[in-house]
C-alpha cells in the first residue's frame, strides 16, 4: 500500500470513530468543548493523546493548596502532552540537589494558621516552597520548556542508590490489553530492593507466561527509564 492509499483508509477510520463514538463522547461533555483543564493528580499521556484524538484538548498544571492551586500550566500555543506545561506569570520552579520540585512566586502562601515549626518545615533557607514532589524540566526538541510532575518524593521506590518512579511503571503496565490494575512496590530481599508490580486482569485470569515475560523485560526497561 502507498502512503497515500494508508493516509487514506486512515482518515476514513478516523471519520468512522468521529461518526460512531468520539462525537458521542464530545455530546456528553455538552457538544462544543474545545479546551478542558486537568490537575490534582497526574493524567498520563495516553488519556492526554486519546482526548486530542476526539479533538478535546486537556490543558494539564501542576499546583498544591499552599500554591494557590496551579503554578504551571500548559497553553494552547505551548502544549506538551504528559507534561504540566511552563509556569504561570510571577511563578518559579526549580528543582533541588534530590529531585525536589521547589516553588516561588506570590502564589506561594505565607504559612500554615498557628502552626509556625510546619511552616518553617515546608520552606527553604532562602524563601523557596518544598513540594515533596519530584519532577524535572524538558527542554524539549525546539519547543518550549514543560515541567514534568513524577511522583511524591515518599512514594518512589530507592534502588541502587536511584529514585525509581512507580507511578511511570504502572501506568506503562495498565497499557497492556488485559491488565485491569496495577501497583509497583519495592521488596526488600538481602539487603536488596527490587521492583515488582502486581496486577490483576480484567479477566480474572493470569496473562500467558510469553505475556509475562515479555511485561516483565519491560518493566525492567522502563524502570531504568524512570531514574532520575
Amino acid at each position: 500500500m502507498t502512503v497515500s492509499g494508508e493516509c487514506t483508509v486512515g482518515a476514513t477510520r478516523d471519520a468512522v470513530f468521529d461518526k460512531l463514538v468520539y462525537s458521542k463522547l464530545r455530546t456528553a461533555m455538552g457538544g462544543n468543548m474545545r479546551w478542558a483543564v486537568s490537575g490534582g493528580g497526574p493524567l498520563g499521556a495516553r488519556l492526554g493523546h486519546f482526548f486530542r484524538g476526539i479533538n478535546v484538548t486537556i490543558l494539564e498544571g501542576y499546583g498544591l493548596t499552599e500554591t494557590s492551586a496551579a503554578t504551571t500550566v500548559n497553553r494552547p500555543s505551548a502544549l506538551r502532552v504528559g507534561s504540566v506545561g511552563q509556569p504561570l506569570p510571577n511563578a518559579a520552579v526549580k528543582v533541588a540537589e534530590d529531585g525536589e520540585l521547589l516553588l516561588g512566586g506570590g502564589q506561594i502562601f505565607v504559612g500554615y494558621w498557628n502552626n509556625p515549626g510546619a511552616t518553617a518545615d515546608v520552606f527553604t533557607e532562602d524563601g523557596w516552597f518544598r513540594t515533596g514532589d519530584m519532577g524535572f524540566l524538558d527542554p524539549g526538541k525546539g519547543e518550549v520548556n514543560s515541567w514534568t510532575y513524577l511522583t511524591r518524593i515518599g512514594d518512589a521506590l530507592r534502588l541502587s542508590g536511584f529514585l525509581v518512579n512507580p507511578m511511570e511503571i504502572e501506568s506503562y503496565v495498565r497499557e497492556h490489553a488485559h491488565v485491569d490494575l496495577c501497583y509497583v512496590v519495592g521488596v526488600e530481599h538481602q539487603g536488596r530492593t527490587t521492583v515488582v508490580a502486581f496486577y490483576t486482569t480484567a479477566s480474572g485470569q493470569p496473562l500467558a507466561e510469553e505475556g509475562k515475560t515479555d511485561r516483565k523485560g519491560s518493566i525492567q526497561r522502563e524502570g531504568e527509564k524512570s531514574v532520575c
